[in-house]
């Protein structure tokens, strides 16, 4: 009987889950004669041998897996093998080796042009089970026997995609930081992250699909993402001690490695290279995120986005800087890329008086720019922020050049000018009945 792949898939997931744990084997025996190289359907094998307590079996599965996972172009799930591969106390550190060999800063293997592989189209049609199940301990001598097949050589890509973070640490110190990481196993439906909460973590998915998603004050769910294996979540809690910006719940099975904020940071204390690497990995995640949000950059093709971030300095502040300050002469373009900034008026005195709050991809600085004035308020951090910082002359170069950017930057300026008026009347008038109260 024929049936589609992921059909094939959902049959062994939903039989384990209401313990039907033959036809479970079942079904990933099918598999496995589909697409042996799919690391779903080996983690299940995984989950179903732990359930069966049969350890031999067991270790022998994870240790083809994770070999599998790191050759394919996998690390975040091999990286998951390996931790439950120490987990049933045995040595794993000659594959913590292998791993760091291809993925660390001194490999030879990683390219950008490097490529993974992807598992088995969802509608390919495939054998489904067979009708007839054999007994229980010879399913998972088949499952255990077709999951230590290896695929020849050439199955597997030439050269294989850096990881975020770890690729920029070098291979002494790889496995130091990749054993910090929590192996997490998820469920369909279940919240990976819960929108409010602190974020103490950041995530990678190993395999899996999870929902992106915002709820406003009336209960309303507003989706943003999908994101798959190899995906990060949540890395603005290396940067920002902040609340969660949004959900991420789990839409099927899956595994993710858990990074605690603090571990890493433990580790960037006395490892200056883990140190480079935290913070370039945090920068390019910052930025990635102000590209795709900021309409500063919609005009530009993402080569040219990329050229033009080179005339901007990156820098942090602490929370209470004065970043701008009321009446000096402006001297650049300030874009927030994470963190929160407040706009004051008469700053330090009694009549100070809060005019706006600006955060990520949001941007200040531009109206003393573009009118050749003095600046019209001061800027302050009420948190820890870091920013991108574009010079004056480069700043009106670009005016000049590019008639989208002049358009967009001349209409946020005019309504944060009348913005502005607004707030100085509303606190005038509120002035004023105060004082015919007093008197």
């Amino acid at each position: 009987m024929k049936v589609t792949y992921k059909s094939l898939k959902d049959f062994a997931f939903a039989h384990y889950a209401q313990g039907h744990v033959e036809q479970a084997l079942g079904s990933l025996v099918a598999a496995y004669h589909a697409d042996p190289l799919d690391l779903e359907i080996r983690f299940l094998t995984v989950d179903i041998l732990t359930h069966l307590q049969v350890l031999e079996p067991l270790e022998k599965v994870l240790v083809y897996s994770a070999e599998i996972a790191m050759r394919s172009g996998h690390p975040i799930a091999a990286m998951a093998f390996l931790h439950l591969i120490e987990k049933l106390g045995k040595d794993a550190d000659p594959l913590w080796k292998r791993l760091a060999y291809l993925y660390s800063a001194n490999s030879t293997q990683l390219s950008q042009s490097g490529s993974k592989v992807a598992p088995l189209p969802d509608e390919t049609p495939v054998d489904g089970p067979a009708e007839t199940m054999p007994p229980l301990p010879e399913l998972v001598a088949q499952v255990t026997a077709l999951a230590q097949t290896i695929t020849r050589s050439e199955d597997f890509p030439a050269t294989l995609l850096p990881m975020p973070l770890l690729s920029d640490v070098p291979a002494h110190h790889f496995v130091e930081v990749a054993r910090v990481l929590h192996l997490v196993s998820m469920t369909p439906g279940q919240a990976l992250i819960r929108e409010g909460e602190p974020g103490n973590s950041f995530f990678m998915i190993g395999t899996g699909a999870f929902s992106v998603f915002k709820t406003d004050a009336l209960g309303r769910v507003t989706p943003l993402a999908t994101l798959h294996a190899g995906s990060i979540v949540g890395e603005m809690a290396l940067v920002q001690r902040a609340p969660r910006s949004a959900s991420v719940t789990a839409q099927t099975w899956a595994r993710v490695l858990e990074f605690p904020a603090e571990a890493i940071a433990r580790l960037a204390e006395h490892l200056e290279q883990v140190a480079i690497a935290l913070d370039k990995f945090t920068r390019e995640r910052l930025i990635g995120n102000l590209l795709a949000t900021s309409p500063l950059f919609k005009p530009f093709s993402r080569t040219q986005r990329m050229d033009l971030l080179k005339h901007f300095q990156a820098y942090v502040v602490e929370t209470d800087t004065v970043i701008v300050r009321q009446g000096e002469e402006g001297t650049g373009l300030y874009l927030i890329l994470g963190g929160e900034v407040e706009v004051m008026r008469d700053l330090d005195t009694p009549q100070s008086v809060s005019l706006a709050t600006l955060s990520a991809p949001e941007n200040f600085g531009e109206i003393s720019l573009l009118l050749g004035s003095e600046t019209t308020a001061s800027v302050v951090a009420t948190r820890r922020t870091t920013l991108l910082f574009l010079s004056r002359h480069y700043f009106l170069r670009l005016m000049q050049s590019v008639p989208e950017m002049r358009d967009y930057f001349s209409q946020l300026a005019d309504s944060r000018l009348s913005q502005t008026q607004e707030t100085l009347a509303a606190q005038t008038a509120i002035h004023d009945e105060e004082e015919i109260i007093l008197i």
